[in-house]
């Protein structure tokens, strides 16, 4: 594909009656054809021209913009894909730290802490309970 060396659109016809084109109207040039003619021609020959570059110039433009479109699409996909795998590893993660400690993600119920301590009696006083010999 050819690189875009300049803009067909913005192009302006050269000055055919120049001395810089006098050679090429001497060779357009005979009994029937005069210098202005054959300028004529030139610019003619210019404008066909330039019109075939602006058609190149228009459909590589489009395909430059079909690629990044599709190249912004790829991006795009891999980061929902990248995204996606990320979500999936913490989520393993996660399930796995709730597997080995179970007794940290347990449900705790939902009731008021006790204003009052409890009494707890000793392995002692219990025994002496119910042996009845306190």
């Amino acid at each position: 594909m050819p690189t875009k060396l300049a803009i067909p659109d913005l192009a302006i016809a050269l000055d055919f009656m120049g001395e810089d084109y006098q050679e090429a109207r001497v060779e357009l040039s005979n009994k029937i054809i005069n210098d202005t003619l054959a300028a004529m021609s030139l610019v003619n020959l210019w404008v066909i021209s330039n019109n075939k570059d602006k058609l190149a110039w228009a459909q590589q433009v489009e395909e430059e913009n079909l690629v990044a479109e599709k190249k912004s699409q790829r991006l795009s996909e891999d980061i929902a894909t990248q995204q996606k795998c990320l979500a999936d590893k913490q989520d393993s993660a996660w399930q796995e730290e709730r597997k080995r400690n179970k007794l940290k993600y347990a449900p705790v119920k939902d009731i008021d802490v006790p204003s009052d301590p409890i009494i707890i009696p000793s392995q002692y006083a219990t025994q002496k309970i119910e042996n009845e010999s306190w």
